[in-house]
């Protein structure tokens, strides 16, 4: 009877270890991992680690659960390095980064998340539940283009599964502030996970939601979240209506003005304060709006069908430079405007390439062509190029203040596998500037068969 006591706890700790999806439980904690930089994408600098997906899978090279797990995510999983300042990495004795494995998940890919909330990194990972849907085109089939959201402490510990979307198109956002929240939007409904509770579950807060745009900057403190809601079928108006949620209350209400009209709303940007969209239809002006709700509505000479839910544009405001203008994407070129209310001339073009925004940092518009990664100054209007490598994922690019993170094959790879590489923007020069090179490195663990051998080169 003993020794099969003995054996039935051997088996249930091995399943353990196989519903943990091979987590790293001896890892140390980071120093002070209260100091976060990058929470969001597929990178974050947590006190003196950085943790990262070592490689970019697309979700479409999936087949079954078990490429998603194991040794078949090796090169993919997401590690940990240790750094020794700002710029450089810890390196063993004969010179080498020491990597680390968190835990054998695909963090790298169209639709990356990853955020750090005290002790625990949550990321996002391609779906590896079978669909239960009455579909039979989609019953007892993988949906890999779903994302699975995940909860595991910074040591590589206590691995939880928290929620699996149910539309490919989920937008996840972490609030700032003492009570951090990652707040989703999926399938018409705005949920929250309660990290400052450690929860492992998700609460729905609203229903019904039609479209909703969350603040671009992770960790930004909001109390209100916009959203808009369909009209009841009786109802003798048309258009749409603009309603808000209080994530401290949880209570929703109606946005004055914006829901006894025919108007449609089509919401396009938020940074927690300006909410910029489209008016159409009723008895306004239609175009482009910006509003914090507090103030007048700025208007903006638009046209309101250029600008859809989600839209690429970011306000960039610094008092001290002067500079108060929005960016924005429009005909494939990056534009500014000012946000005088008193302004409707039209934008100033800032790029002559089909061009398309990453993120606004200070007076920088950062973005991407078909020739590398860029970034233009709102101020000077002046171009500086950050990389020229033109192979590279540009659904999967982070920022940590001082790197810009993407995915490329490494130099002399002997296989397609794009590897996590950093650009360092100290070191951005001008266009036509040739007198100065780029500092680009790849900083992954690289497969030994990805490593050109001292044979192969003879």
């Amino acid at each position: 009877m003993k020794k099969i006591s003995t054996l039935i706890f051997i088996l249930l700790v091995s399943f353990c270890f196989v519903l943990a999806g091979c987590s790293n439980s001896t890892l140390t904690m980071p120093t002070d991992y209260s100091q976060i930089t990058s929470n969001g994408g597929n990178v974050v600098n947590v006190g003196n680690f950085l943790y990262f997906a070592n490689a970019y899978q697309s979700y479409e090279n999936l087949n079954d659960k078990s490429d998603n797990e194991g040794e078949n995510v090796k090169q993919y999983a997401l590690k940990r390095i240790e750094k020794e300042n700002e710029q450089n990495f810890k390196l063993d004795e004969n010179g080498d980064k020491i990597f680390e494995n968190v835990i054998n998940k695909i963090a790298g890919y169209q639709t990356s998340n990853m955020f750090v909330v005290d002790e625990y990194l949550y990321f996002t990972s391609p779906n590896v539940h079978k669909n239960a849907s009455k579909d039979k085109d989609k019953y007892d089939k993988y949906e890999f283009n779903l994302n699975t959201l995940f909860k595991i402490k910074l040591d590589g510990s206590d691995f939880n599964e928290i929620y699996t979307t149910e539309s490919s198109s989920a937008k996840f956002f972490l609030t700032g502030g003492e009570k951090q929240s990652i707040l989703i939007f999926d399938n018409n409904k705005i949920l929250q996970v309660r990290c400052y509770e450690n929860s492992t579950k998700t609460q729905t807060l609203v229903e019904n939601v039609e479209s909703t745009v969350f603040p671009y900057n992770q960790g930004t403190e909001i109390v209100d979240v916009y959203y808009t809601v369909e009209r009841e079928e009786d109802d003798q108006l048309k258009g749409n209506i603009l309603k808000k949620l209080n994530i401290v209350t949880g209570e929703t209400s109606f946005v004055s003005g914006y829901s006894n009209n025919n108007e449609t709303i089509t919401l396009v940007s938020y940074d927690g304060n300006y909410l910029f969209y489209t008016r159409s239809g009723g008895v306004k002006t239609k175009g482009l709006y910006a509003n914090n709700f507090s103030t007048p509505e700025t208007l903006k000479k638009y046209d309101a069908d250029s600008f859809s839910n989600s839209s690429q544009l970011y306000l960039i405001k610094d008092d001290l430079l002067d500079v108060n203008v929005f960016v924005f994407v429009y005909n494939n070129n990056i534009y500014m405007q000012s946000m005088s209310s008193t302004n409707d001339a039209a934008g100033i073009k800032l790029t002559t390439d089909s061009a398309n925004i990453l993120f606004v940092d200070g007076t920088y518009v950062y973005y991407t062509t078909d020739n590398g990664i860029f970034r233009v100054s709102v101020k000077t209007k002046k171009i500086q190029q950050i990389s020229d490598v033109k192979d590279f994922e540009k659904n999967a690019i982070d920022f940590d203040g001082r790197y810009i993170y993407f995915y490329a094959k490494a130099e002399d790879a002997t296989t397609e596998t794009k590897y996590l590489h950093r650009a360092d923007v100290v070191c951005a020069k001008d266009v036509n500037d040739t007198s100065s090179s780029l500092s680009i490195e790849c900083i992954s663990e690289l497969l030994a068969e990805d490593i050109k051998s001292e044979d192969s080169e003879n």
